[in-house]
């Protein structure tokens, strides 16, 4: 009974690590800017892309705008990078961590991050 609950503990450790590596690559729901972020690997750093527009009927995003840039693992499961801001039209150092499967916590902030603003963007349905 011991071997299988050890067996048992240690496949739970094993998914939870694997969920912990999960980084924030895929497509993502960024309401503040009104459109579907994609994120993917650009040289060694990951950038985000807007690939949709919510509001547009067709969901095309027009031209293709970069609005995450170079985001580099900063540890813990966090990455550093720069924000831009569509509607605000500027950047901002900015860092983003995984909440879960699900959810991605940025925190773009001018200075340091004391002075930004969290957002939460869900994962794009596929």
């Amino acid at each position: 009974m011991r071997i299988a609950s050890a067996v048992c503990v240690a496949a739970l450790l094993l998914a939870v690590r694997a969920t912990a590596l999960e980084g924030p690559e895929g497509r993502w729901i960024a309401p503040e800017e009104d459109a579907v972020v994609e994120i993917a690997p650009c040289g060694d750093a990951l950038c985000g892309t807007v690939v949709e527009i919510l509001s547009n009927p067709d969901g095309d995003a027009g031209s293709v705008t970069k609005i995450l840039i170079d985001f580099e693992a900063a540890g813990g499961g966090k990455w550093s990078g720069t924000a831009y801001s569509r509607a605000k039209d500027k950047s901002y150092d900015c860092n983003i961590e995984m909440l879960d499967a699900n959810r991605l916590k940025l925190r773009p902030y001018v200075g340091i991050p004391i002075f930004g603003e969290t957002l939460v963007w869900e994962r794009a349905p596929e």
